[in-house]
Parts: structure tokens; C-alpha cells; sequence
């Protein structure tokens, strides 16, 4: 017998547009990733995390209030097992530099092309299904 897994994902994006977006292709992916919340900017999705504990948060860079590289290093030091993908309109190297710094699992450019989306969710659910299979092996 499988084991459905379903992962809680929070979504932070300034852009109400982009970030509506982005929910609507996690959720039309059905790799069981479930959007638990989104927020517009890190000072707002940390208290989410504190109540929610997502597996998984997906933030853009640059935000009002506290920007993504904020709040990624946030995460890194509280909260070390969420898994961050960063969204960014930039192509700077600095950017990813200081991101994989703090244990970004991916780094996706904007517009985001639901193929890379799906790629990097897949890659996540993978690493994590592993993960709880070496912590409880009869449980996978």
C-alpha cells in the first residue's frame, strides 16, 4: 500500500497577480503539494510559518517590509528543514549567490514556466520522500 504524502506549500509574492498565479499552478501540477497560505512579503509569512510549519515556501526576492534573501535567512536559522524555492525577475548572480548561502533548493526566473515549476516540486517531493524513508523506513 502507497503512502499519499501531501506537502503544505506557503506562497510569497508581493504581486497579488503573480503570486494567484503561482497557487493556481501548484495546485493544477497535483503532485500533492497543498497551498496552505499566501502572503505579500516575509514579515507576514513568517507568521504563517509559525502557525502552519509548511514543508515548503516559495518566495519571490525583492518584497516590501522584508524581502525574500530576509527571509530564506530567517528559515535557515529557524526553521532548517523547510524547503525554499525563490522566484526572481532578476538574472543576477549576486542573488543566487547569497540564496544558495541559505539552502535554496531552487531558483526559478519569472515569468515562471510551469515546466521548471513542476521540475522543482518534483525534485523536492523526491528529496523528502527519501528523507522519511531513511527516518522511517516502514512508514514509506
Amino acid at each position: 500500500m502507497e503512502l499519499t504524502v501531501t506537502y503544505k506549500v506557503l506562497v510569497v509574492e508581493d504581486e497579488a497577480l503573480i503570486r494567484r498565479n503561482i497557487v493556481k499552478k501548484i495546485q493544477g501540477l497535483n503532485l500533492g503539494f497543498n497551498v496552505i497560505g499566501s502572503t505579500s512579503d516575509g514579515k507576514s509569512a513568517l507568521n504563517l510559518i509559525e502557525t502552519e510549519l509548511p514543508q515548503l515556501v516559495i518566495t519571490d526576492i525583492q518584497m516590501p517590509i522584508m524581502d525574500g534573501l530576509e527571509l530564506v535567512k530567517a528559515l535557515y536559522f529557524t526553521y532548517p528543514n523547510i524547503k525554499v524555492i525563490i522566484l526572481s525577475g532578476f538574472h543576477e548572480f549576486e542573488f543566487a549567490r547569497q540564496a544558495i548561502q541559505y539552502g535554496v533548493n531552487d531558483y526559478l526566473l519569472k515569468p515562471v514556466v510551469i515546466e521548471e515549476l513542476s521540475t522543482a516540486l518534483t525534485k523536492i517531493k523526491r528529496s523528502e520522500e527519501r528523507r522519511v524513508g531513511k527516518e522511517c523506513p516502514r512508514c514509506v
